[in-house]
């Protein structure tokens, strides 16, 4: 009996984060924000927003094929986060803030980075 596919999508996340974890890099993902996304809205741009999403910046991150759920610190406050991975685009960040994505441009007042916890 074969196991199902994974979404190709929530594999590309996994991966990246690994990745990034391996060469001391930091994961960012891309999300085009629908009703389903639960995030910060005050950062969200042109309906995107672009989230850390590396081990320092959340907690109990949860990946399935649809969800990307986890907990981040803006501020003062802890946030619950809920992303759509089929809206998700993901690629690692390299030194003085440069990010590089999978999938296209990116806005910088869309960028939102959790403090550390």
């Amino acid at each position: 009996m074969t196991q199902p596919l994974r979404s190709i999508r929530a594999k590309l996340i996994e991966s990246v984060r690994e990745y990034c974890a391996e060469h001391f890099l930091r994961p960012y993902i891309w999300v085009d924000v629908d009703d389903a996304c639960l995030v910060p809205f005050e950062y969200v741009t042109e309906g995107m927003i672009i989230l850390d999403v590396d081990d320092e910046a959340v907690r109990g991150l949860e990946l399935t094929d649809e969800l990307l759920t986890f907990e981040a610190r803006f501020g003062d406050s802890v946030e619950p986060m809920q992303v759509v991975v089929p809206n998700c685009a993901c690629g690692p960040g390299g030194n003085a803030g440069r990010r590089c994505f999978l999938h296209g441009e990116t806005h910088a007042s869309g960028f939102a980075r959790g403090n550390s916890w």
